[in-house]
């Protein structure tokens, strides 16, 4: 039985990117080629490889760009062999970085970056201000629902986590205050 594509995004194949990969030892290694890349993580030749779970700090070089592409990752898996490498995937990075993520993976494979998001027919809605977004048709219709399904419950666990800490700060805030006014202070 063939294993399963778990990838949340498509990948491409570059040419001439290179990184410049800094581990959180401390260790470097310059000039590194990007095999391929997704909006998720890439994969990197390296003859030395980290192990997995590693933090990394890359700096991604673009032929003909003025700036490299800044961002943290972690190594996920490792290839020996001939085309030694590792897997490294993205951690959360600011909106200008995944932009230009975005557009460097865009250029080489423009449904590589489109998102489908399929609701039910409006008269199986509650709410008709909110509009139908119907199935695309050609090769992002293809995408699967297992895929959706798990960036939906990634995405409300987050949301889950960030509530929890809200609760927590507000229970901090309180305390706080009952101690400001226990000592006679005013806010």
């Amino acid at each position: 039985m063939a294993e399963r594509n778990r990838r949340r995004y498509r990948r491409v194949q570059l040419k001439q990117v290179s990184t410049r990969l800094t581990a959180d030892d401390g260790a470097l290694h310059i000039g590194l080629a990007v095999e391929n890349m997704s909006l998720g993580g890439c994969f990197v030749r390296c003859p030395t490889l980290l192990k997995v779970g590693t933090e990394v700090k890359l700096e991604i070089h673009r032929p003909g760009a003025s700036q490299t592409i800044n961002l943290l990752g972690r190594v996920v898996s490792t290839r020996a062999g001939a085309a030694p490498g590792m897997g490294i995937a993205f951690m959360p990075m600011p909106r200008d970085v995944s932009q230009r993520i975005e557009g460097l993976v865009g250029a080489v494979d423009p449904l590589a970056v489109r998102t489908l998001v399929v609701l039910p027919p409006q008269e199986a809605r509650t709410d008709p201000a909110i509009p139908v977004l119907t199935r695309t048709p050609g090769p992002a219709a293809s995408v699967e629902l297992d895929e959706l399904r798990a960036q939906v419950k990634s995405l409300e666990a987050q949301l889950k986590k960030r509530d929890h800490r809200v609760a927590d700060l507000e229970a901090q805030v309180e305390r706080l205050k009952q101690r400001l006014i226990l000592y006679g202070g005013k806010l």
